[in-house]
């Protein structure tokens, strides 16, 4: 529960809207943004390096209109 926890804090301190959290066996953590359709697999650990490369590939997608800028 911890983890969930940070992981929430972590992307909403960027100013992203998390709409589901899933912890599973298989893939450990999950998050859905609520402006995107796709799950963000983030596993189990080293949640900080994840996280900047997520920003980095998130941030390319919007410049090259690959996914929503804003609603």
């Amino acid at each position: 529960m911890d983890k969930a926890l940070a992981l929430l804090e972590m992307f909403e301190k960027r100013g992203h809207k998390i709409s589901e959290v899933n912890l599973s066996k298989e893939y450990g953590y999950t998050m859905y943004l609520a402006e995107e359709p796709f799950p963000i697999i983030l596993g189990e650990n080293d949640f900080g390096l994840k996280f900047q490369r997520f920003e980095k590939i998130y941030q390319d997608l919007k410049e090259n209109k690959l996914v929503c800028a804003s609603l």
